[in-house]
C-alpha cells in the first residue's frame, strides 16, 4: 500500500488527482483544503492531527480545522477538543 500525503502551495487537487492516475486501484480517501497561517510547518504534521483528518466526519474536520487556523503555536490538545465537540471557549 502506497499512503502519501502530498504538500502543494498552489493546483495540489489537480496534482494529486494526476498522481492517483498514475497508479491502478488507486483513489484519493481526503482531500483538505487549507488556507494560510498554518501553525506549523510542511512535513510535521503531529500523528493525532493525521488521524483525526484520516478518521473524522465533516463537521467534525471543520471543527478542528477552525481550532487550527486560530493558533499562533501548534498544541495538539486544543484541536483534539475541537474536534470531539468540547467547548473550547
Amino acid at each position: 500500500m502506497i499512503a502519501p500525503c502530498l504538500w502543494f502551495d498552489g493546483n495540489a487537487e489537480e496534482a494529486a488527482r494526476f498522481y492517483v492516475s498514475a497508479f491502478p486501484d488507486s483513489h484519493l480517501d481526503i482531500v483538505s483544503h487549507y488556507g494560510e497561517g498554518m501553525p506549523f510547518p510542511a512535513g510535521t504534521v503531529p500523528e493525532a492531527l493525521g488521524r483525526m483528518m484520516k478518521q473524522g466526519r465533516s463537521e467534525q474536520l471543520a471543527r478542528m480545522m477552525g481550532a487550527l487556523m486560530k493558533m499562533s503555536k501548534l498544541e495538539v490538545a486544543t484541536p483534539e477538543a475541537a474536534y470531539r465537540g468540547d467547548d473550547t471557549g
